[in-house]
């Protein structure tokens, strides 16, 4: 495809450059910024947190005390971790 920037025959992606969208090559992108990162990448990883985010729940919080979130999205698994104090106090 022809880049809707500069005009060059190259391999373009779909972009926003100096606030307007258009087929850009990679020389383009890399001048306005050279981390860009294609919006469907970053959506892919942003979808995989929000879907596996119940996994990333730590027992612990980083202060050493129990975590409230995890006692609640792992009531089973939290009688293994806490005592029944802990647990009526965080819950």
């Amino acid at each position: 495809m022809i880049c809707d920037f500069c005009g060059a025959s190259k391999p373009t992606t779909g972009a926003v450059l100096n606030g307007k969208f258009g087929q850009a090559c990679k020389a383009c992108v890399y001048q306005v910024s050279r981390q860009a990162i294609p919006g469907s990448a970053q959506y892919s990883r942003d979808r995989d947190r929000e879907d596996n985010l119940r996994d990333l729940i730590q027992p612990w919080t980083n202060k050493g005390l129990p975590n409230r979130e995890f006692i609640l999205a792992y009531p089973e698994e939290s009688k293994s971790y806490f005592t029944p104090s802990q647990l009526e106090q965080y819950s």
